[in-house]
This record gives structure tokens, sequence and C-alpha cells, in this order.
């Protein structure tokens, strides 16, 4: 184990190939939402797989149970606004997937599986919830009909944002 060995080493070490990282957004949620359903929706553009890095929300207007689903299919009706996608950084495109806002609840996709989160939020608490930390698989939508939908149990006001990188 001399010095051949530790300059075999160095060389694998530099020639490990760079893999570009996908671009990563943030979408703002600002919403007044109407009544118990869903408050904001994240949809993919078609052909795309976001990968959800984290979910904030700060302080509720009103205390609020809060849950985060994975749905099958888009919601459907329902009143809604575009929240703004931003890039991480300037240099990437235009992100194809939308947030919408809803001011009166849309009927719900399909729900995959559980809950990702359930919870009550009160006037003074934050909801962080990441995905994808210490070894555990990140949260994937794949395609326009997998969403992640905000669901709240009454009117309430929430400001927030979801991190998402984005592939084609």
């Amino acid at each position: 184990m001399g010095i051949g060995w530790s300059i075999r080493k160095i060389i694998e070490v530099v020639t490990v190939k760079f893999e570009p990282k996908p671009p990563t957004y943030r979408v703002e949620i600002g919403v007044v939402a109407g009544g118990a359903g869903f408050a904001a929706e994240l949809i993919p553009g078609t052909g795309r797989k976001l990968t959800i890095h984290a979910v904030y929300f700060s302080k509720p207007s009103v205390a609020v149970t809060m849950r985060l689903l994975r749905n099958a299919r888009a919601s459907t009706l329902g009143t809604s606004t575009e929240g703004p996608i931003t890039p991480l950084d300037g240099s990437f495109d235009r992100s194809g997937a939308i947030c919408k806002l809803f001011t009166a609840a849309p009927t719900a996709g399909t729900q995959l599986g559980s809950d990702l989160f359930e919870g009550v939020i009160g006037t003074g608490d934050v909801l962080y919830e990441e995905f994808g930390q210490n070894g555990q698989n990140p949260l994937v939508l794949r395609g326009a009909d997998e969403t992640l939908g905000i669901n709240v149990s009454a009117a309430v006001t929430i400001v927030g944002y979801i991190e998402f990188s984005e592939e084609k």
C-alpha cells in the first residue's frame, strides 16, 4: 500500500464523471382558500418528471388540518390562479409545471396511497416537510396525471412554497 496505491485512488476520484443536476425551482403559494378541500395543486408538464425536495407553510390565518396528497389525476373544476414558479438559477429554462392556487375548491383527482402528511397547523406553527433526505427516496411526480395536492380543512389563508427539480 505504498505511493502507487495513493496515486491510483486520486486518479479514480478525479476521473469521476460530473453529472449536472436538473434545474431546481420554487413555486410561491399564497392563497385564500374558500373552504375545505384543495388549496393548491402542483402539476408537472406532459412528459416531465418533478422531484419534490421540500414543502413549507408558515402561520396559517386560522388553525387548520393540512394534508399533502399525491394524486393519480389532476383535479377538475374549482376556481384558481397560477402560482409563480421561479428558477433558483437564472440560466434555467422556464418550468413546464403549473401550480394552481384555489379560491374555490375543485373536485380532487384519485389519491395515490396514504397521505404524505396530515396534521393540525396552528396560527403560530410552521410546516416544513423534506423529501429524499437521509437516504430516503424523494417524492417523484411523473407526467401531468401525477400531482401534489395541498388540502385544508377550512377556509384559511396560507403562505409557503414547494421546491422541486424538473427533468424532461
